[in-house]
């Protein structure tokens, strides 16, 4: 249980990633363990799950009083596979914001998925220690990871050590895993484990006494540990990223620095629960390219002025002197092995002034890459080729995606350089979308390798 008061009612199940919400009003919680937050402007019910790489968060308003709710939700994603209509992703990194018009959809569950890699280590090696006339034991082979603090001869303090090889990519974040409980025969409902860093990963499972234990580092974080058997998390995100990138191996001490209540945790050599170790990461086979150039063009009187400076990319299809046309392009020299899919990402909204909600915005290959950023003018645009997608764009400031795949890989196979416009092919709305020259939230390719 995360939460049971007059604002919200929510629960999680770590094992499988999973945290559900009913929000009474406006309000957040934070997920144990992770200390990941999530919050939301309004009444609504939150589903949150990972699973299979992917974080899927689904929002309803079972109030049906509504038009918008904003759910924000602190967790790294690296992309955005898939959304529903009704939803609006705002931001999907170093955390997601969601905007979900749920007016009128009578209760209806709205979701987004998010690109979100996760390796999950076993300790390569894991034991406890105990000191006083134990001190030349070794534990290594035991079922159970033992912490307690207290006068010399009952203290216990456990040591695990992942080896972080397998896992590819960006450590974003990284989240140990236990599974035990206060086990004490003294009393007491609950006692504090200190988690430490440990700089010395020579020590071995089976080698290791209290005689010859490494010294503990920095305390990365504190669990109080209860009587009742379930999983505890600690986040131990930047003691990992400093591990990955030095020798590779992250070893972690559990001990208790001020109480003395026996806590058993279930160790690698138990038959189920055992310890494990949450690393989230960026795939390090997709590579986001931000454009070389960018910029739009302007008809009628217009037509011979350049826009390279602007930070948005404006769009419209109207009437002489008032249609634009957005153009991008992407070097592609940086990638390295075959193009298994690439995705334009865009950040913008409908802005126009005269009515209208929402507008298509068309994506087209263009053939030509001579044009540069300061140059361009509807008198000197290429031409377009054809549509290789397109975006229902509304008035929420969002991110939209377009797949790109295979034009990209066509032009991979040929110059090496990718350019788009961005056109509407009806009359259309004024839309303006961040341009490279925006202070954030600027275009991106995202091409995935193999």
């Amino acid at each position: 249980m995360v939460a049971n008061d007059a604002t919200v009612q929510a629960v999680t199940v770590p094992r499988l990633g999973l945290t559900a919400a009913n929000f009474w009003s406006s309000g957040s919680i934070t997920v144990p363990g992770s200390e990941r937050t999530l919050s939301v402007s309004g009444p609504a019910a939150v589903v949150v799950r990972h699973r299979n790489d992917e974080l899927v968060i689904g929002v309803a308003d079972p109030s049906r009083t509504q038009e918008t709710v904003t759910v924000e939700y602190e967790h790294y994603t690296d992309g955005i596979v898939s959304t529903d209509s009704a939803v609006g992703v705002t931001q999907f990194r170093p955390g997601v914001t969601m905007e979900v018009a749920v007016g009128g959809t009578r209760g209806a569950t709205h979701s987004a998925t998010f690109d979100a890699p996760v390796t999950e280590l076993s300790p390569r090696a894991d034991t406890f220690v105990r000191d006083g006339s134990y001190s030349g034991d070794n534990y290594g082979s035991w079922s159970s990871l033992v912490v307690k603090g207290g006068p010399t001869g009952y203290s216990r303090e456990s040591y695990l050590a992942f080896d972080l090889a397998s896992v590819a990519g960006e450590v974003q974040e990284a989240v140990l895993d236990v599974y035990g409980a206060v086990t004490d025969d003294n009393g007491g409902a609950s006692v504090d484990c200190t988690v430490a860093a440990v700089d010395d990963d020579s020590w071995t499972e089976d080698g290791l006494t209290w005689d010859t234990k490494p010294d503990l580092g920095s305390s990365l974080g504190s669990l109080t540990v209860t009587r009742e058997r379930r999983w505890w998390r600690e986040d131990v995100t930047e003691f990992v990223q400093t591990a990955a990138s030095g020798d590779g191996i992250a070893s972690v001490a559990l001990r208790q620095p001020n109480d003395e209540r026996y806590a058993s945790f279930d160790s690698r050599e138990a038959d189920e629960n055992p310890p494990s170790l949450r690393v989230t990461t960026s795939r390090p086979d997709t590579t986001a390219l931000t454009p070389t150039a960018d910029t739009f063009v302007r008809d009628g009187s217009y037509s011979g002025d350049n826009y390279g400076s602007w930070s948005s990319l404006v769009v419209k299809n109207a009437a002489t002197d008032y249609s634009r046309q957005g153009y991008l392009t992407f070097d592609l020299s940086a990638l390295s092995g075959s193009i298994d899919e690439a995705v334009l990402y865009l950040y913008g909204a409908v802005t126009d002034d005269s009515g209208g909600d929402a507008v298509d915005c068309a994506i087209n290959a263009v053939g030509d890459d001579s044009w540069t950023e300061s140059g361009l003018t509807w008198d000197t645009k290429p031409d377009l080729g054809s549509a290789l997608g397109s975006v229902t764009v509304t008035r929420t400031p969002q991110w939209w995606t377009v797949d790109v795949t295979e034009f990209v890989q066509s032009e991979a196979g040929g110059d090496g350089v990718v350019s788009l416009a961005v056109q509407q092919p009806q009359s259309g709305l004024y839309t303006d979308f961040n341009s490279r020259d925006a202070d954030e939230k600027v275009p991106t390719l995202r091409v995935q390798t193999s």
